[in-house]
Parts: structure tokens; C-alpha cells; sequence
């Protein structure tokens, strides 16, 4: 369920990426599209700061090579689960693993590339079971799991902020209101009695943090079925969230539905 133009940009984005193209890389880009993430910070547009970040791949990340393995749309924004390596402090490759969200413009250019990972094994820094969340994030974001699992709308409402908003593959691009938030939760559990799902490994960006889960449905046929995504959770300075998006594939689902 990934729109095929948005699915041939992002291949040829890594193609350029890998192959340190400047020029076809930048072609993937808008004029004015942003680039940020887990290191380079906060999204920031234009050409120099997209050849600057192309460049560093080269150095300050440790010659990082990336391939995508699984990509999940919402809208114009499409998660991409990836896979790749860069150099070790010890001089060797290490293997790395991340997400990136990638928004287009109707012209499937990428508006914005926002990189998730955890660059321990670049620096060398920190415990090795260092996920680089921060702790009272992931806190919420186990809560919010654990809410939606156990079908508590008003523990699930008070972890978010009174403007912040819910979107994603089936729910749109994002609506606000505790109310209506309420109507969605109970929209999806009424289409999908029996879904479930438990976060898995997550990164941090400033305040996003993406988090993969995993889970299980059951489809109004009884079928049961695994299913798997990406949540994006911005969090408020007060630790609260403030928007949330999620991304997966819904279509056995709906096909069982």
C-alpha cells in the first residue's frame, strides 16, 4: 500500500545516497526540502544543507551505507525501515539499523527526510543496551500501548496534550479533541475486536520518537493475523504528547474484513 512514485524516489534516494551522487541525490529532493534526524538535529530546508548532509555520510557518520527493507505510507508520508553499516570506532564495519520518514509534495519530491537511529555503534558511546530514548518518553509511550490494549480511553487521552492530535494510514492526517480521539480508538476496535499490539525497539530525534511494534488482529472473519508498523510519537516539553501518527499495513485486514 505504498504509492509506486513514492516507493521509485526513495529507492533511487539510497541508490544516490550509497553511491554519494550528489546531483542525483539532490534530484530527489525539493529546492526547499528539509533534512534532520538522530544526529544531524533539527530538520533545517534547502540545497546546502542537503549536500552538507550527503557530504558528512562520508566522515562524521562513519561512511553510513543504508538499504530499505520495509516501508509503511500515511498520506504523503511514508516510514521506511532500514538497514545498512558504517565504520566502528575500532576501524571495522559494524552493522547498523533505522527508520526514516520521508513526506513528498504532489510532485513525489521529498519534502522531508528525518533519519532514526541509534549512532552508538559510530560513537562508541554509552551502554550497549543504550536505545537513546529518553526515559520518561518511552515511559509514555509503554503507557500509551498499554491503554490501547487494554481498551482505557481516558488513561490513553490524558497522555497527550490538549491540542495534540492523532493521525495515520487509516485515521487521516490528523484530528484533535479528546472526543474524537475517543470515536477513533472505538472505531478500530469495533472494526478489529481482538487487536493488540506491544512496542518494540524505538528512536529518538529531538522530540519525535519512532517506535516499531508489532501485534496481532483478528479480522471479522476470525481469522487472526500478525500484524506490524511505526508509531511516531511528538512529545511536548512537558513530556506529553502532542501529535501522533501511526503507519502500517492494514490491507489483510481489510481484505479479511
Amino acid at each position: 500500500m505504498v504509492d509506486p512514485r513514492f516507493k521509485a524516489r526513495i529507492e533511487a534516494y539510497y541508490r544516490a545516497f550509497n553511491a554519494r551522487a550528489e546531483d542525483a541525490y539532490l534530484a530527489c529532493f525539493r529546492p526547499d526540502g528539509a533534512v534532520g534526524g538522530t544526529l544531524t538535529g533539527t530538520p533545517v530546508s534547502g540545497v546546502g544543507v542537503q549536500k552538507a548532509i550527503l557530504r558528512t555520510a562520508c566522515g562524521g557518520l562513519g561512511d553510513l551505507m543504508m538499504s530499505p527493507v520495509t516501508l509503511y505510507q500515511a498520506q504523503s508520508e511514508v516510514m521506511v525501515v532500514w538497514a545498512g553499516e558504517v565504520r566502528a570506532p575500532s576501524g571495522g564495519r559494524t552493522p547498523v539499523h533505522g527508520i526514516t520518514l520521508f513526506d513528498f509534495d504532489e510532485d513525489a519530491k521529498i519534502r522531508l527526510a528525518q533519519v532514526f537511529w541509534n549512532p552508538r555503534a559510530l560513537t562508541g558511546v554509552g551502554p550497549a543496551d543504550s536505545t537513546g530514548v529518553d526515559p520518561h518518553h518511552r515511559e509514555a509511550i509503554e503507557a500509551y500501548f498499554e491503554g490501547f490494549n487494554g481498551r482505557d480511553w481516558t488513561a490513553v487521552g490524558l497522555l497527550f496534550t490538549e491540542e495534540g492530535s492523532f493521525g495515520g494510514t487509516l485515521a487521516g492526517p490528523g484530528l484533535r479533541g479528546e472526543a474524537t480521539l475517543r470515536a477513533i480508538y472505538e472505531s478500530a476496535v469495533s472494526r478489529f475486536p481482538e487487536i493488540r499490539m506491544r512496542p518494540l525497539e524505538a528512536f529518538q530525534a529531538q522530540g519525535d520518537v519512532a517506535a516499531h511494534w508489532e501485534g496481532r488482529a483478528i479480522g471479522h472473519d476470525g481469522l487472526a493475523q500478525d500484524i506490524r508498523g511505526i508509531s511516531l510519537f511528538r512529545f511536548a516539553e512537558d513530556g506529553r504528547i502532542a501529535r501522533y501518527r501511526i503507519y502500517w499495513n492494514p490491507r489483510p485486514l481489510l481484505e479479511q474484513a
